[in-house]
């Protein structure tokens, strides 16, 4: 039986010659509703005629694979200087600072997004060791993803990708480590933009203070007082991106600051940049990363 996944498909107009964004996002296969959050492709299609923008990414609080089937992905530095490649499938844990990546002219992404503590569940490797450091994710998650890659590659239809995609992790779904309490606590956590007491977090998932410490330098790479900063950072970042026209302060409310000077203080930290400054950096490029990857 052919199962119905695709839920949400739309496409955005950037406003200039040949640039738009073809966004998707999949229902998950039953069996992987516990590990993974979210799938979605985003489809860019830039004109040739003009440089390829580079775009800032700062840091994020989800743990994602990425998929590259067409054109590749570059980071780069301040200048725009290619440090590196990324690889036609990538694994993200734990970001801490920005990077800034340069699309080619048809660049399709395929995000999976992990729910909380599921990447270290899915490699078996603690999150505090990559920090910051994209990797090859065929060398981590089976060498079957060269073959993934290189099907990926030969396909036009997005459902046929997805599909592709699913039943990748819904083999991967039979050998998780085990969940722990706080891995579910993390999951049933409604967004609020409050930063929770370690404490209550502690009771949440049935362990001490210390032991919930050691459990989120594992699982999740950080402590848990940084994390939920990262998250309400991140949500302040993509508001942004959503809509350019509302004002920072408007966004520091509704993310939780208690002022805007104490979100000026968290971009500063994790971009080493204020806003304003990231908000020029974004008025270079049409493409936005994070609202189309996972404000879906």
């Amino acid at each position: 039986m052919t199962y119905a996944f695709s839920i949400c498909a739309f496409l955005r107009n950037f406003n200039c010659v040949d640039q738009q964004a073809v966004v998707k996002s999949y229902r998950l296969y039953p069996g992987l509703e516990c590990f993974v959050k979210s799938i979605v492709i985003t489809h860019y299609h830039l004109d040739k005629n003009l440089t390829a923008p580079v775009n800032p990414f700062p840091p994020q609080p989800y743990q994602t694979l990425y998929f590259y089937p067409y054109d590749k992905v570059s980071t780069v530095d301040g200048s725009g200087n290619v440090i590196s490649e990324l690889a036609a499938s990538t694994i993200v844990g734990p970001q801490l600072n920005r990077i800034s990546l340069r699309l080619g002219y048809n660049a399709l992404v395929i995000i999976v997004t992990f729910k909380p503590g599921a990447l270290h569940r899915l490699l078996k490797i603690p999150m505090h060791e990559l920090i910051d450091m994209p990797l090859d994710a065929s060398h981590y998650a089976g060498r079957e993803l060269v073959g993934i890659n290189e099907q990926l590659s030969g396909l036009t239809e997005y459902g046929a990708m997805a599909v592709l995609v699913q039943k990748y992790l819904s083999r991967k779904a039979n050998d998780l480590k085990d969940a722990l309490p706080v891995d579910r606590a993390l999951q049933s956590i409604t967004p609020t933009g409050a930063i929770m007491g370690v404490g209550r977090l502690a009771d949440l998932s049935c362990v001490s203070t210390r032991q919930l410490e050691r459990q989120f330098n594992e699982r999740i790479g950080m402590s848990p007082k940084l994390y939920f900063r990262l998250d309400r950072f991140s949500r302040a970042w993509r508001m942004r991106e959503n809509c350019t026209g509302i004002s920072w302060s408007a966004i520091a409310h509704q993310c939780g600051y208690a002022d805007q000077m104490h979100m000026i203080r968290d971009f500063k930290e994790f971009t080493g940049a204020t806003p304003g400054s990231l908000q020029t950096e974004l008025s270079q490029t049409h493409l936005r990363l994070q609202r189309d990857g996972f404000d879906i």
